[in-house]
């Protein structure tokens, strides 16, 4: 599971090996507060930008 985050700002897949294309296709956020499903010998790569305060 992925850490909750204060700011609530979700994490960028960059890179899941599991897929065809090697990342999501149809959009590439996910929720910070939910598991990111991972296969077996396969590799995800996350990034979390955090959100500019106004």
């Amino acid at each position: 599971m992925l850490p909750i985050l204060r700011d609530g700002s979700p994490f960028d897949v960059l890179v899941d090996t599991a897929l065809p294309q090697g990342r999501p296709v149809n959009g590439d956020e996910h929720p910070a507060e939910e598991p990111y499903p991972v296969q077996g010998r396969s590799l995800v790569l996350l990034r979390h930008r955090r959100r500019r305060l106004s």
